[in-house]
């Protein structure tokens, strides 16, 4: 409700920064709980203001978050390859953003989710690559809340690569790391 209010807010304003903010912020409670469209609809609306606006920085976030799209697929489900190859488009767009402008913590996000996208279409060697440089860049950037993200994208990797000690060791530290900045799980 308060997204909401904070939504209708920014909509009656003539503040387009404020606009995309909303849309954005609206796109990411979609996609939170599961309604995709929406949350395309949302994350559309506010990339083509960030893009009007030249706000490298937003119109990358958008684009990752585009990335999150789809049909990526589940532990018991493949997912659709088309879905995934549009996933990785948005997230190498938004990765050349980041590294234009220079922006560690972006690169960091770009590279990790494309690590995860990489391991959704069975490239485990990109995976691992994608994951580890991700890791080193969160460390970098002195942001390891999301560093749990990459250890499970290895960890992942190792489950395929019939290493199930290891992969429950990186489970593990990816736990231990999400109770420690206190970063759950999206429920979906």
């Amino acid at each position: 409700q308060l997204a909401n209010a904070a939504g209708r807010e920014a909509f009656h304003s003539d503040d387009l920064s404020a606009i995309a903010e909303a849309h954005c912020a609206l796109g990411n409670l979609a996609r939170g709980v599961g309604d995709q469209p929406s949350a395309l609809e949302h994350y559309d609306t506010a990339l083509s203001i960030y893009r009007e606006r030249d706000d490298r920085y937003n119109a990358g976030y958008v684009l990752i978050q585009l990335a999150k799209l789809g049909d990526l697929g589940t532990p018991h489900h493949p997912g659709n390859p088309a879905d995934i190859a549009a996933a990785e488009a948005c997230c190498l767009e938004g990765l050349a953003i980041y590294r234009e402008i220079h922006n560690l913590w972006g690169i960091a996000r770009a590279v990790n989710h494309l690590g995860y996208l990489q391991y959704k279409a069975g490239r485990y060697t990109e995976t691992a690559r994608s994951s580890a440089e991700a890791l080193i860049l969160f460390h970098e950037s002195g942001n390891l809340s999301e560093g749990s993200q990459c250890v499970e994208n290895l960890a992942d990797v190792a489950g395929v690569a019939n290493a199930p000690e290891l992969s429950a060791r990186l489970y593990g530290m990816a736990e231990g790391l999400r109770e420690r900045f206190g970063t759950p799980m999206w429920p979906i």
